[in-house]
């Protein structure tokens, strides 16, 4: 039966088309989880480019994930959704070629998947190959399958993985152009930024070309699952802001998106996942940045779920955007940083940064400081190379915290401190001077 309610919804005119003390992170917090256990649900492996990690995503995927309301954060879906951004980024030197993704909607047992902007990929001829400008722009993949409720009824469940910037036409034209310089534009009556609405748009037109193509083999009604990393998150917010708007049942997982709101538009059941460090945001390295993200990273719509962890001390080499790439957003959520509440882990229960254990330093700038051994105790106490002394720790903004050191002849020394992971932190013991700044590795 075609998806007429669907059709409908997608041929839209083209004019119209916070945490609690360590809730690392802005946005909004007032928001529910799915807690249920779906240690039952079967888990797939997806494989993505090895440039970073393995390469490799152990996932769970079945029925049962779509049971819950898409206005609760899903853990396990979040999980999958990021391990199919990571398959839609080509990223080892074979940039349009689509590999991953098209393997990977596969082994989650979807059918009839069309990749749009995947010019060089040679597989069956059931999948689509378009190419809209010179830069394999605007990737794109689309998958379906049946799947059942608990009730027993049956719905299809449509699959849309956004791909994020790759191409340097793309970010000129997208990123660049579309995010900094033509920013009047409405969605659906929302204002948002040229090039992700340009990007919304080809996907609007490309899943109804799907639905008109295809609908005859699916069922009446239908469930979506939308997800995308960067510009793609971007355009993955508005085309599930309008799936919801028309009542459809949308589960919308972004990763390290730009803003596609132009202030925070919370009433949406959108989840996107941000990195503190994500190299094109606020607290990012990358010398350009587009508009979309340059000031805030809450002005998204739906829920902004943020943890910090600098992968520029933790993946090796030096190619690609580390606090950016898709690897480190599923290695995140893989790592346990955020749980299943939504919540960053890496705070103790007085809303702190969990500090307690055998830290050794390690000079970043070679040579400068002699290591030393800190372990930090319950109540404040604290040895340095194994002499007693007393502590305290303060937060200072999301990934920052203040610490205070006091040795028994109540000499004190104030420091700041930037969290790496839950086993690194640095620790800046000349202020903003990088000589003096000291990598704490956690060995116990």
């Amino acid at each position: 039966m075609i998806l007429s309610k669907l059709v409908s919804l997608l041929m839209i005119p083209v004019i119209a088309l916070s945490v609690s003390e360590c809730s690392i992170g802005g946005g909004n917090s007032n928001f529910s989880a799915d807690t249920a256990n779906y240690d039952d649900v079967p888990i797939v492996t997806i494989k993505y480019s090895p440039e970073f990690d393995s390469g490799e995503a152990k996932v769970r995927w079945g029925d049962r994930l779509f049971d819950h309301d898409p206005k609760k954060f899903n853990l396990e879906l979040a999980k999958t959704s990021a391990a199919l951004c990571a398959a839609a980024n080509d990223r080892d030197g074979r940039i349009g070629h689509g590999d991953y993704i098209a393997t990977a909607l596969k082994t989650l047992g979807l059918e009839d998947i069309w990749l749009y902007s995947y010019p060089k990929y040679y597989g069956k001829k059931a999948v689509r190959k378009t190419n809209l400008d010179i830069d394999v722009g605007t990737a794109f993949a689309l998958g379906h399958k049946k799947i059942k409720d608990k009730s027993g009824k049956t719905f299809e469940l449509i699959v849309v993985v956004c791909r994020g910037t790759e191409g340097k036409m793309e970010a000129f034209i997208n990123d660049f152009l579309g995010a900094n310089l033509f920013t009047k534009t409405d969605w659906l009556g929302i204002k948002t930024y040229y090039g992700f609405y340009f990007f919304a748009e080809e996907i609007r037109k490309g899943m109804v070309e799907y639905v008109n193509t295809l609908g005859g083999k699916m069922e009446s009604t239908a469930k979506f699952l939308i997800c995308g990393h960067s510009l793609g998150g971007a355009a993955a917010q508005l085309i599930a802001t309008s799936l919801q708007d028309g009542k459809k049942i949308a589960f919308c997982y972004t990763f390290g998106a730009l803003n596609a709101a132009q202030e925070p538009k919370p009433n949406y059941g959108i989840w996107n996942i941000y990195n503190y460090y994500d190299t094109f945001g606020p607290n990012g390295d990358a010398i350009f940045k587009p508009a979309a993200a340059l000031t805030t990273y809450e002005n998204k719509y739906g829920h902004v779920l943020v943890f910090p962890r600098e992968y520029n001390y933790i993946f090796k080499g030096s190619s690609g955007y580390k606090t950016h790439v898709m690897p480190g957003y599923y290695r995140a959520l893989a790592d346990g940083y955020i749980d299943k509440y939504g919540k960053s882990t890496l705070c103790d229960k007085n809303g702190l940064y969990n500090i307690k254990g055998k830290w050794k330093s390690q000079n970043i700038v070679k040579g400068s400081m002699p290591d030393r051994t800190l372990e930090f105790f319950d109540k404040g106490k604290c040895k340095m190379d194994g002499e007693d002394c007393s502590y305290s720790i303060k937060r200072k903004n999301d990934a920052v915290f203040e610490l205070t050191l006091t040795s028994p002849s109540k000499i004190t020394a104030h420091y700041t401190a930037s969290i790496v992971d839950r086993s690194h932190f640095i620790l800046n013991v000349y202020g903003d001077d990088k000589s003096g700044q000291k990598l704490m590795n956690r060995i116990g």
